[in-house]
């Protein structure tokens, strides 16, 4: 099933080119990541079990454009410390903070197949 046919939350986004699409086209494919990552920090305060949905929606958008060779892995700077200092800052506990490492340094297919094995014990979490 493609990202673009289905939608976690509700019907307003529909068609073959939505606004994540001008958005990675206009802008670079970090949104995904910022979005998948925005999901997992809020779900235990907001959404619950529908907000990992969305991240793991997300993570399907990211696997095809990387298939599709339009989604290139994100750059290595950057990223331990501020993973580090988000977590902390906000009480994430260890899967969330996993899931922030990895939304910042995946590399490869491999890694994406672990994010979602983290996302998805995530799920498994909320929906009990």
């Amino acid at each position: 099933m493609s990202a673009n046919s289905k939608q976690e939350g509700g019907s307003h986004y529909a068609g073959d080119y939505q606004h994540w699409d001008f958005v990675c086209e206009c802008l670079g494919g970090r949104y995904l990541e910022g979005n998948l990552t925005k999901y997992i920090a809020r779900w235990r305060k907001k959404n619950g079990l529908q907000d990992i949905r969305k991240a793991l929606h997300y993570l399907l958008k990211i696997r095809e454009l990387f298939a599709d060779g339009d989604l290139e892995a994100p750059p290595i700077a950057r990223r331990t410390g501020s993973v580090e200092r988000f977590c902390l800052v906000n009480n994430l506990g260890p899967m969330e903070g996993r899931v922030m490492w990895l939304a910042a340094s995946w590399e490869d297919g491999h890694d994406l197949d672990v994010l979602e094995s983290v996302l998805r014990e995530l799920e498994a979490e909320a929906d009990n």
